[in-house]
């Protein structure tokens, strides 16, 4: 087995995150996992978009067309894909329907960063490979209870003043 170290990083809006995390790629060759990438790619699948529709109704799938009647046909025809901004809407004017897609995919997220770990452990020793460090950028990590699923070696929350993140997000 790989020897592997895996950072956790988590924290609020513009506190430093993804900043920490370009050093630890760029100055020390860590692998990023970026927790929302993740997210995007899961909500393009199957089983979660049925879970999606059967919690919010066909309504969050993206149509061509404005016309009621026919949204239903399109939807089911076409490339089935979540509108994140419809989804959005419902979600974040209800904290129930937040949890509630939390709870579709915050699981499958957690599944997946744990198997791209677990790949690379378990990845035949190359010359080069024999130690690989990642950093798992994840603003939600603790919210999601992600440090109990031992998948951390160690966990860091970068900390800005209110001035320097309010200078990040302008």
């Amino acid at each position: 087995e790989n020897q592997v170290i895996v950072i956790g990083v988590c924290g609020g809006i513009a506190s430093g995150k993804s900043l920490l995390c370009r050093i630890l790629k760029n100055e020390f060759q860590f692998e990023i996992i970026d927790a929302d990438k993740i997210g995007h790619q899961v909500l393009n699948e199957a089983s979660v978009i049925d879970d999606i529709i059967a919690q919010f109704g066909n309504t969050v799938l993206k149509t061509e067309t404005v016309n009621e009647q026919k949204q239903e046909l399109i939807a089911s025809k076409m490339k089935r894909e979540i509108d994140r901004k419809k989804l959005g809407s419902i979600v974040f004017a209800d904290k129930n329907a937040m949890n509630k897609l939390n709870g579709i995919m915050w699981p499958i997220i957690a599944q997946r960063i744990i198997q791209m770990i677990d790949a690379f452990k378990h990845k035949p020793k190359n010359s080069g490979d024999a130690q690989k460090s990642f950093v798992v950028e994840a603003a939600i990590l603790i919210e999601a209870k992600w440090h109990e699923l031992n998948m951390f070696d160690e966990i860091w929350m970068p900390v800005a003043s209110e001035k320097v993140a309010f200078g990040r997000l302008m």
